[in-house]
């Protein structure tokens, strides 16, 4: 299992760390989890939620439906 910074998103997705941070307290889309000493960061399965969420936003689709979808919608095998 993998552990990823908010930072990792942003190199691997080219969606600033600030959007990333607005869709994750205005649209819940990520949820980070935490260390023992309160470090935020991501699982693969959240990667892996994220990056279909920009592939749907690259392809026209809005945060706003976006948000609306269910995990299982949201993480595509």
């Amino acid at each position: 299992m993998g552990k990823y910074k908010i930072s990792d998103f942003e190199s691997l997705s080219r969606v600033k760390l600030k959007k990333n941070r607005t869709w994750e307290q205005r649209y819940s889309i990520l949820s980070p989890l935490r260390t023992e000493t309160n470090i935020r960061y991501y699982d693969d399965e959240q990667l892996k939620k994220f990056l279909n969420v920009v592939s749907l936003i690259n392809i026209g689709v809005k945060i706003s439906a976006i948000s609306r979808l269910s995990e299982k919608e949201l993480i595509i095998n």
